[in-house]
């Protein structure tokens, strides 16, 4: 995903007047696939969206917008090129913000299991458990970045790789792919 999805998304829904922006909404569609394989749209659009008008075309143009994402994204996370990213700002925005928008997007996320049917009754490997401790740590974190050290964007970077890594292997755990056929 490029920096311009993510602007040209969070546009959509800024002008749609949606409960989240761009980052939180990414989270969420990568959490319900993650958990559930994948859901009509219809079922989780009005979580993301809160109480908007329905047959407003600012709201319908952003919900088309994130059914696309939500596609586009089935595809990518299901890629044996392991081609999932998180969508997130572009490196030029302040790291203040780019950090914040990983806030949300780790918000998204949790929510997007939780209503894609991940409960705790759900086994999970030990380090699924320890990434989702991860993920909500991450989601109530509040990032301080008066004083800039210079490891910042490097650790920034890092939490972002681990997350995505993460999110694979996750998904790999609840929606394992089917075996191939045996050869004969």
């Amino acid at each position: 995903m490029t920096a311009d999805a993510f602007e040209t998304l969070d546009h959509y829904l800024r002008q749609a007047g949606a409960a989240t922006d761009a980052a939180e909404s990414h989270g969420f569609v990568t959490g319900v696939l993650c958990a559930a394989g994948g859901m009509d749209p219809a079922a989780w659009l009005p979580q993301l969206f809160g109480e908007v008008d329905w047959e407003s075309p600012a709201v319908r143009e952003a919900a088309r917008a994130v059914a696309l994402l939500f596609q586009s994204q089935r595809a990518q996370i299901n890629s044996p090129e392991l081609e999932f990213s998180l969508l997130l700002p572009d490196d030029e925005r302040p790291l203040a913000e780019r950090a914040e928008a990983l806030a949300h997007w780790c918000e998204g996320f949790s929510t997007g299991l939780g209503l894609g049917g991940l409960n705790k009754e759900r086994p999970l490997s030990e380090d699924s458990q320890g990434f989702l401790r991860d993920v909500s740590d991450i989601a109530r974190v509040a990032f301080d970045f008066t004083v800039p050290a210079e490891d910042d964007e490097q650790a920034y970077m890092e939490l972002q790789e681990y997350l995505r890594v993460g999110v694979l292997l996750l998904h790999e755990e609840l929606q394992p792919l089917p075996a191939p056929p045996p050869v004969q």
